[in-house]
């Protein structure tokens, strides 16, 4: 029997049949690595064989069950953490070295497996300018990690006194760092504020981001475009298509792994970098066996094949986040932008964010509460631009770091502008200059929509999807205002704020110079807070000043007390100020700031 559309019934139920399977599949492999059982891998892997002999579904999603239970429980055993101890050995760079608030910091492996590695930065000079890949000689102690990310598979932190010359790297990590190299070196003439953003489009390495600018993208939803994902890929195998188009089946998908292999190290191997990559591995495996897959039926295989690889990348969120905004678009995006009372084109830009936003729902809800209502539009309005400044990037920024600074400036300068464009946009969805109009146009569309749905009753359930992407954060936005004058004293991101009990909603924060400006940004903006009357600077150290910078662009600073205010015989003894209900007693220090608060009507905290 044959449909309408050309397709036999039966081959489209089998379809359905054989998706549901692979869905199932990978939710087995991913339950199986978060529940860790001390099975004998060669037993896992011999039962997996055999349930593949079988060929039934049932078995064979036990058997990957079993598999992704054993190794989930080989990798916490290969994770478990260190005892205290010294450290003299070769450490290898897994990540590129990070300079914050003075110290070096970056992922590194050793002997004795992957550590955190932590050191001054006037003692670590050699790892600044080093590389993911580079090795060196490394003499320190080994402590505890003061936080669990499995993920990550560290053992402990490696606190070194010292560091001696690099060691050669080998011609594959020198090939690659060296790419990354060029492509750095093109984006040389951006403005400073712009070039990590630059980088973090291109090859994901957003080190040096400012912590406004995080922010602005985060409360934006445009986080996602400075990670690298099946985006980027998909225009790296774009340009690739004149050779892999001239080369047999097999030499084709030998080029796609090498391909594949050489675009995940540049990307230093994040989670959707992999999730991507796997995709783009499962796709080509089944375009070679001549059994072409569903989008679903791929994302599923590529989950099951990271997962068994890696089974502690379950823990990532990252990962989690990619898998369930993928999930969104391949199950919803077509339909709904089928129901959007809008031209093609048009439906898909806006059903591709909403479908997205509707999949991480789930997971975003849970860590982080609802995400923006303007995340939509500013999607739609940025999308466009970071796919330019991807694709620009990935060409044109390359030969730019072979030529001078003149013809490098006028190669960037349409970069430049799209730049302007992806920050500007998250600028105005951040500081939420346009919330009640798009509020306004989401309602109008909203209804739209249903008027649409009414007359087709199988989609009536996208209506209900889409209504609540649109109208929860406008309940949680309305919360918030409400909930703004809550009273309280808390600790966030090394910082200390403090809200009156009083009417006047008055707020008190202290910060200091290892304070996390983007994490401390979000949660006052959560508590509807964009006002601080009093704000202590308790460090006189540049990375305090900076930090204290940053926190006035996004905030209303009444008052600003610092180290350097407290003058002469001030510095003797404490001194105290009053703001609305909170009191403040500061006490100097040799080199910093003690501050206590206490609210009138709430008691110490």
């Amino acid at each position: 029997m044959i449909s309408l559309s050309g397709q036999r019934v039966g081959s489209g139920r089998r379809r359905l049949h054989a998706d549901s399977w692979a869905v199932t599949l990978a939710v087995a492999a991913f339950v199986g690595a978060m529940h860790p059982l001390p099975v004998p891998v060669w037993v896992a892997a011999s039962a997996l064989v055999a349930t593949m002999v079988v060929a039934r579904p049932l078995p064979l999603i036990l058997g990957v069950t079993m598999l992704s239970c054993s190794l989930a429980s080989q990798a916490v055993a290969g994770s478990h953490p260190l005892p205290h101890g010294q450290f003299n050995g070769i450490v290898q760079l897994a990540t590129d070295p990070t300079v914050e608030h003075g110290r070096v910091t970056a992922e590194v492996r050793t002997e004795m497996g992957r550590l955190q590695l932590s050191a001054e930065s006037s003692m670590a000079r050699a790892l600044v300018s080093g590389a993911a890949g580079d090795r060196f000689v490394a003499d320190g102690g080994i402590r505890e990690l003061r936080y669990a990310m499995p993920w990550r598979h560290l053992r402990g932190v490696l606190e070194v006194r010292s560091v001696s010359s690099a060691l050669d790297p080998t011609a594959a990590v020198a090939f690659v760092n060296k790419v990354r190299s060029v492509i750095a070196t093109g984006a040389r003439v951006l403005p400073s504020a712009l070039r990590p953003i630059q980088l973090g489009f291109v090859i994901g390495d957003d080190r040096g981001t400012s912590p406004v600018v995080r922010y602005d993208f985060e409360k934006a939803g445009l986080a996602h475009l400075m990670v690298v994902s099946g985006e980027n890929l998909g225009f790296l195998l774009i340009l690739a298509r004149p050779v892999l188009r001239g080369a047999g089946l097999r030499r084709r998908f030998m080029y796609c792994a090498a391909l594949l292999m050489v675009f995940m190290a540049i990307t230093r191997f994040e989670p959707s970098v992999l999730r991507a990559s796997a995709m783009a591995a499962v796709l080509a495996i089944t375009i070679l066996s001549g059994r072409p897959a569903s989008s679903l039926r791929v994302l599923s295989l590529a989950v099951v094949g990271v997962v068994l690889l890696d089974p502690l990348i379950v823990h990532s969120i990252g990962f989690r986040l990619s898998v369930a905004a993928t999930a969104g678009i391949v199950l919803l995006a077509r339909r709904l932008a089928g129901i959007l009372p809008l031209p093609r084109s048009v439906g898909l830009a806006l059903a591709v964010p909403v479908s997205a936003q509707i999949g991480v729902a789930p997971i975003a809800l849970f860590l982080f509460g609802p995400p923006s209502l303007l995340a939509i539009p500013a999607n739609v309005a940025a999308a466009p631009a970071a796919a330019f400044i991807m694709m620009w990037g990935s060409t044109v920024g390359v030969l730019a770091g072979f030529v001078p600074d003149l013809p490098a400036s006028l190669l960037f300068w349409p970069d430049r502008i799209a730049l302007e464009w992806v920050t500007g946009v998250a600028s105005v969805a951040a500081e939420n200059r346009i919330g009640p109009f798009v509020g306004a146009a989401a309602v109008a569309l909203v209804v739209m929509i249903g008027i649409r749905a009414i007359r087709r009753r199988s989609e009536r359930w996208m209506l209900l999807l889409f209504a609540l992407v649109v109208f929860l954060p406008l309940v949680v936005q309305a919360r918030t205002l409400i909930g703004a004058g809550e009273a309280g004293c808390f600790d966030v991101a090394r910082a200390r704020i403090c809200q009156s009990s009083g009417g006047d909603h008055l707020v008190v924060a202290s910060v200091g110079g290892d304070a996390d400006v983007t994490a401390l940004l979000s949660r006052l903006d959560s508590r509807g807070i964009d006002r601080i009357d009093l704000l202590i600077r308790t460090s006189s150290s540049a990375s305090a000043r900076r930090a204290i910078a940053e926190l006035s662009e996004r905030l209303d600073v009444r008052r600003l007390v610092s180290f350097e205010d407290i003058s002469g015989t001030e510095r003797a003894s404490a001194q105290s100020l009053r703001v609305g209900t909170i009191a403040v007693t500061i006490r100097p220090s040799r080199d910093r700031l003690e501050v206590s608060m206490i609210d009138g009507f709430d008691g110490p905290r």
